[in-house]
């Protein structure tokens, strides 16, 4: 009898797995037996693990046995690798942990003095006006529903959210194009707009435990063709060198009217899978330059750029009337988030975009314009020769550029009159 019949019997006296009763347990425990106990690798123990699957209720994906058996073949067993290969007989048993252990995995963190090696120059290069001048189209001039239009298609749905914690529409959700009131303008939020990266059926689907219903949900998606990523931990401008330095297929980049900046990339995945897939290989080297890595999902709200946001919730520690903090039963202080308005309100502002982006570093892209020169120039032509209209386009992208221009705050100080 060879090996893998000799494992094949021993897999098929193991009941299979339940859930609800141990069932990634014996799982792994059946993964374990294959690969450590029998010494096989996990192409060999593959088809073993499918029959130990058919037992199981419910089965296990494709994906999630070969995650088990992955997972085996890093374990240490105490009885060496390939002991019952030997001739060893042993009983299942439920205390597995006692036979198999699995080394810890250090997960990557953020490592600032590497994202600053890495950025280099480029981190006070590469700004709004850098960026601007490489956009496909002159981000001053795309308003919150050209932005939509440009990445969409004119008969794909999306979710746009003024509550992000919510999964109703009509309850801080609309489905564009279908409703737009919340993209008429750059009009004001309590805390921003937000919007669903991947396009949706606009129907309700059932969540993953079945109690609910949901329209943001994976089941509601119909293209899996963007990743967002975003940093709220790293410098602001350190973030910008480094990303127009990573060979991404960048369609967008804006800030949250605030100081983190959202890179929408176009990854155009064939499945919710391939593009978990695709988001694990990428994920260390992006967590250590400071991308948020609990953020990198896929299905992922992400800030509406050409909306305005009037503030944002903070953490802070509860207080009694008499403005003792509070303690709770577990001896640690209360913590309560509350609503902090901002002084002015903040735009959710887009840097840079382009619908069917290359895949390749921003630092390879020659500029395409110069919007400095561009706006300064119709600046100077006067209000007497331009539409009211076209007024009102030059002074907004004036005052769009003149955070990180000096002639376009020049300009702009001149259009209003106020030198």
């Amino acid at each position: 009898m060879d090996l893998i019949e000799r494992a094949s019997r021993y897999i098929a006296r193991m009941p299979g797995a339940v859930s609800g009763q141990s069932g990634h347990n014996d799982t792994f425990q059946a993964a374990c037996i294959l690969v450590q106990g029998f010494g096989l690798s996990p192409e060999q123990a593959w088809p073993l693990m499918v029959e130990f699957n058919a037992k199981c209720s419910p089965q296990w994906s494709d994906k999630e046995l070969r995650h088990k058996l992955s997972g085996a073949d890093k374990a240490v067993s105490q009885k060496g690798r390939g002991w019952l290969a030997k001739g060893a007989e042993w009983v299942p048993s439920k205390n597995w942990q006692g036979y198999h252990s699995v080394p810890e995995i250090k997960k990557a963190v953020f490592e600032s003095e590497k994202l600053k090696k890495f950025a280099g120059n480029w981190a006070r290069t590469v700004d709004l006006v850098w960026l601007a001048n490489r956009s496909a189209i002159d981000p001053a001039t795309v308003t919150a529903s050209r932005f939509l239009e440009l990445l969409y298609e004119p008969s794909e749905k999306v979710c746009v959210f003024t509550n992000e914690h919510t999964a109703r529409l009509g309850d801080g959700v609309e489905l564009w194009p279908d409703v737009t009131p919340a993209l008429a303008g750059p009009e004001p939020r309590p805390c921003g707009v937000w919007y669903l990266a991947q396009p949706v059926t606009g129907g309700y689907h059932p969540t993953d435990d079945g109690d609910k219903m949901s329209c943001r949900n994976h089941r509601a998606v119909t293209a899996w063709r963007y990743m967002v990523i975003e940093s709220d931990s790293a410098d602001t401008w350190q973030w910008l060198g480094a990303l127009a330095q990573l060979p991404l297929r960048l369609a967008a980049l804006y800030s949250s009217g605030g100081r983190s900046v959202h890179a929408l990339v176009r990854v155009d995945a064939p499945t919710k899978e391939a593009w978990d897939a695709m988001r694990d290989g990428m994920r260390d080297i992006l967590t250590i330059l400071g991308g948020d890595r609990k953020t990198l999902t896929a299905v992922r709200l992400t800030r509406l750029p050409g909306c305005l946001r009037h503030g944002k919730m903070e953490e802070e520690i509860a207080r009694d009337a008499n403005g003792a903090e509070l303690v709770g039963p577990d001896g640690k202080k209360v913590k309560v988030k509350r609503y902090r308005r901002f002084a002015t309100p903040m735009l959710q502002k887009l840097l840079y975009i382009n619908p069917r982006p290359d895949l390749a570093p921003l630092v390879e892209f020659f500029p395409r314009r110069d919007v400095v020169k561009q706006w300064c120039e119709l600046a100077a032509v006067g209000v007497s020769s331009i539409s009211e209209q076209g007024a009102e386009k030059i002074e907004r992208a004036l005052d769009y550029y003149a955070g990180r221009s000096v002639e376009c705050r020049v300009a702009l100080a001149e259009w209003r009159g106020e030198v």
